[in-house]
């Protein structure tokens, strides 16, 4: 998904979907020794969030495939400016009444300071945070255009040659992990997905979020 080679940052929710979905090989092919890493607390915050899952298919079949994509994900434990620059960000968006979390807060941090190329995350609240804190706080323009929500990365895993039936039948195989995506390959409509309209769907999304978000998200 990275065709510059660099450490892709990437949230729990974002994995956590990717991994119940089985598409994480998908989304970072062994292949083509595609990077991405989490903060070194995923695992066991992932863990007990995948308990709380009602999942179609089974348990066991997500719990191989988080742990798989945990042991292929580098570690990201932020240093100490790192924190003092995540918790600003916390700050200031609590102060102006948006909605960033400390996972959000601290990837974003490493995506500023170090080689990371992008930010994946399954939080939209978070990408309009970032979108207003923007011209808050010096420094994060760095980021603008390097945040991609889950909805991009689907669509790009979908749109690849041959891949688009494996992708809809992935999503629909666990209807409840992500209403959005469910209602993009019509999940809950009994019929046959077409490829054009759930893209479609997909990118009316992503264009939504555009809209809220011109600056972050990535193109």
């Amino acid at each position: 998904m990275d065709a510059n080679g660099n450490l892709m940052a990437v949230d729990n929710d974002a994995l956590l979907k990717l991994s119940c979905y089985g598409l994480c090989g998908k989304v970072w092919p062994p292949e083509e020794d595609a990077r991405y890493g989490v903060l070194g607390a995923a695992r066991y915050v992932l863990a007990r969030a995948l308990e709380r899952l009602n999942l179609a298919a089974g348990r066991e079949r997500a719990e191989a495939a988080l742990k798989h994509a945990l042991d292929a994900a580098e570690v990201l434990e932020p240093n100490k400016d790192e924190l003092e620059l995540a918790a600003r960000l916390e700050s200031d968006a609590q102060r102006h009444g948006l909605q960033l979390d400390a996972g959000e807060s601290q990837l974003t941090a490493i995506l500023v300071a170090r080689d990371s190329s992008e930010l994946l995350t399954g939080d939209k609240r978070a990408i309009r945070a970032l979108e207003g804190l923007l011209d808050l706080v010096n420094g994060l323009d760095t980021v603008a255009g390097r945040v991609r929500c889950l909805e991009q990365a689907i669509s790009l895993v979908a749109q690849l040659e041959g891949a688009f039936q494996e992708t809809s039948v992935a999503i629909c195989s666990e209807p409840d992990v992500d209403k959005t995506m469910s209602i993009c390959f019509s999940c809950f409509s009994g019929d046959a997905v077409d490829r054009a309209a759930a893209l479609e769907a997909l990118e009316n999304y992503i264009s939504s979020l555009r809209e809220k978000a011109p600056r972050i998200l990535a193109p």
